[in-house]
């Protein structure tokens, strides 16, 4: 599925790390990824899954918005509605899209019953999203730029301005400089710069990511 081109800036939240939440000798481990599509997502809950094989539940829930809204909550063998849906809630309640959640439950051998239950994972999971964060994904494009070094000053001088990311700088017989911007603003830099040398600018698009 190629998404690239039509991704608009959203917010998500990915964690390096899990994050633990124990209650009643129960302990849940919470870990978040961005995603893009549901075949990422359910990519995710099995490396999980695969990461924490004796666990009681691997319980998840995400929220994908591409071709439509996609949303699933997998209770995963707790009571129907006590635990995934928490998680899809925490997702919501932080204004997050493209985001898987999982919380793995090592059962303690103390019930903590529906209510109980439902508080945990929203636990595990909003302590999650807050130990590692939020941030605004967008789509950014690198440009290969060759010029002359009578123009390289000038365009030092316009990517500061700018305050345009300059990623990389190579010195050979003409000077090569990488930099990085947003999708949307592609053509009217890439008309500027042109502009700037008087055509002489040689430009060439490379690869779209989200950062």
């Amino acid at each position: 599925m190629n998404i690239q081109g039509q991704v608009k800036p959203f917010k998500s939240s990915q964690s390096t790390d899990e994050y633990k939440y124990e209650i009643k000798k129960s302990i849940f481990l919470a870990e978040s990824k961005m995603v893009l599509t549901t075949e990422e997502a359910d990519d995710f809950v099995q490396s999980i899954r695969d990461k924490h094989p004796k666990a009681t539940h691997h319980v998840y829930a995400y929220s994908i918005i591409h071709g439509g809204l996609k949303q699933k909550a997998d209770d995963d063998g707790e009571p129907s509605g006590t635990s995934a849906m928490p998680i899809l809630k925490a997702i919501e309640l932080n204004g997050l899209q493209n985001i898987v959640i999982v919380v793995t439950r090592y059962f303690g051998g103390i019930k903590l019953g529906a209510g109980g239950l439902s508080r945990a994972y929203m636990a595990a999971a909003t302590g999650v999203i807050e130990e590692f964060g939020i941030r605004e994904f967008k789509e950014y494009q690198d440009l290969d730029i060759y010029l002359d070094y009578e123009s390289y000053d000038i365009f030092l001088n316009y990517v500061k301005n700018a305050k345009i990311d300059l990623i990389d700088s190579e010195f050979l017989e003409n000077v090569k400089v990488t930099i990085s911007i947003k999708l949307e603003d592609v053509e009217k830099i890439q008309g500027e710069i042109l502009n700037l040398t008087a055509g002489k600018a040689l430009i060439e698009k490379k690869g779209i990511k989200l950062k």
